[in-house]
């Protein structure tokens, strides 16, 4: 026989609703669709650091899906804590990406000798099969609206899944075991 309180814990767990989770997925979601789209449509070729922004993303896609379905499945409550954790550190990740290419692009900062100011190059590579390629430079501002330029947008993206995935985690935590 359940006592009152486990009766309490099953329709908290009921009313569980994935929210959150399914917010970060639409935020991941967005933010590497519309990354493709600048690069593919637009024909801004991605420097290194944008492909390194791309990772936190394509990670939070899994792990956001992940937490959707455990959510509407009921999982534990610390295996939907444990995945909004992941979540956060990864977009704590993907926020410190953002703002450190956005300041490697505003000069507020130098970024990696060998995507700025012209890039380093190594003597090993052999320029004749680069062709007629041009390699993006981190340093320099390729779009931006507003003054804001993409490592800047996803920086304040960032921060919203920072918000997004701490509120999900509160929540959770708030459920009772």
């Amino acid at each position: 026989m359940l006592r009152n309180s486990q009766i309490q814990s099953l329709i908290l767990l009921s009313q569980r609703k994935p929210f959150h989770g399914a917010a970060l997925l639409t935020v991941s979601l967005f933010i590497i669709l519309g990354a493709w789209s600048f690069q593919l449509i637009g024909g801004l070729a991605p420097c290194p650091l944008c492909l390194e922004q791309r990772v936190p993303w394509y990670l939070m896609i899994v792990v956001s899906a992940v937490a959707t379905f455990g959510i509407s499945a009921r999982w534990s409550k610390q295996a939907v804590t444990a995945l909004f954790a992941i979540a956060l550190a990864l977009l704590v990740w993907a926020a410190y990406l953002g703002l450190y290419h956005a300041g490697v692009e505003y000069k507020w900062w130098p970024g990696p000798p060998t995507c700025t100011g012209g890039g380093a190059i190594d003597g090993s590579i052999d320029l004749s099969q680069l062709g007629h390629a041009k390699i993006p430079m981190c340093d320099v501002v390729p779009w931006s609206m507003a003054g804001i330029s993409l490592a800047g947008f996803n920086f304040l993206f960032s921060l919203l899944g920072v918000g997004i995935a701490t509120l999900g985690l509160l929540r959770t935590l708030r459920e009772k075991s």
